[in-house]
């Protein structure tokens, strides 16, 4: 099966933000965001191959203390933002709220 770049490219934001929950991460997902974004890929569906990416990935990894609220926290946030990008104007600032949100609540959990 062949996967498109894009995808790949989303899967390996997830990754990042797994392994990396600094202000320079986030800068360079926001570009990275914003590049998929000029190339025509819709929000919504880069918040959703995002959300699937995280999911997968938190569980593969199994080092959080409390997986279960970590998976919800995601899905509680993507369901969040996937309003707010119905709503807003922005795609931008939107996708990179629901990345911010998600290092937090891997961060919460890890610490």
């Amino acid at each position: 099966m062949i996967i498109p770049d894009w995808e790949l490219v989303i899967d390996d934001i997830a990754s990042s933000i797994i392994k990396d929950r600094s202000i320079t991460r986030l800068s360079q997902t926001r570009t990275i965001l914003y590049e998929l974004l000029a190339h025509s890929i819709p929000a919504k569906l880069i918040l959703k191959r995002m959300t699937i990416q995280l999911w997968k990935q938190t569980e593969s990894i199994g080092s959080f203390k409390n997986l279960d609220a970590v998976k919800l926290g995601i899905v509680d946030a993507a369901a969040l933002f996937d309003e707010r990008l119905s709503l807003g104007n922005k795609a931008i600032f939107h996708l990179e709220g629901f990345v911010t949100r998600v290092m937090v609540i891997l961060e919460k959990d890890l610490s």
